[in-house]
């Protein structure tokens, strides 16, 4: 590394030790049910429903992408607006205008939390995509094939029905 790089790092390093510490204690739940509410539909409730949703015919693999890659936007999101809403919450608690401090931090990182929730809706999910669009193609090749057998169907009652139309003529042709 060059000497330059490593005295920008050097300078840094105290402001990133002091951000980490600032994420670990806003994104650590103080409870085992803060951890629940924070956390659990991120990782158990909403991938479960995803998995659920597959179309059918995804294969276990299919269901476990769908799962990971919606357990890691709504954990994402919910780090996100934690980290937000406890920047804020502590701003608040600087300014001295709350006799509860310790609740307005833990409201303010809840808040925070469900405010980051849209960002589930419009992330890129990429292997949902791509296991939806292929359902969507078998369901196209599925009914391109039966309207090739309908139409085939139709073509050989037309030529059944030509056929024995062009007997029936030619039987009444010879009784004549």
């Amino acid at each position: 590394m060059s000497s330059a790089i490593r005295m920008a790092l050097q300078k840094l390093a105290p402001k990133l030790a002091k951000g980490a510490k600032f994420a670990y204690e806003t994104v650590k739940p103080q409870t085992l049910g803060e951890g629940l509410m924070r956390y659990g539909p991120d990782i158990l409730l909403w991938p479960a429903i995803s998995a659920g949703m597959a179309p059918e015919g995804t294969d276990a693999l299919g269901r476990s992408l769908l799962a990971a890659e919606d357990a890691g936007i709504g954990v994402g999101a919910s780090l996100l607006g934690q980290l937000v809403g406890g920047g804020i919450g502590r701003n608040l608690m600087k300014m001295n205008r709350f006799k509860d401090n310790k609740n307005l931090l833990s409201t303010a990182i809840t808040l925070g939390d469900m405010a980051a929730r849209p960002l589930n809706i419009v992330s890129p999910r990429p292997a949902m995509n791509k296991i939806f669009g292929d359902a969507q193609l078998t369901a196209e090749e599925e009914l391109r094939a039966k309207i090739a057998v309908e139409e085939r169907e139709k073509y050989e009652a037309l030529l059944g029905t030509l056929l024995g139309g062009g007997g029936l003529g030619l039987r009444n042709l010879g009784n004549q």
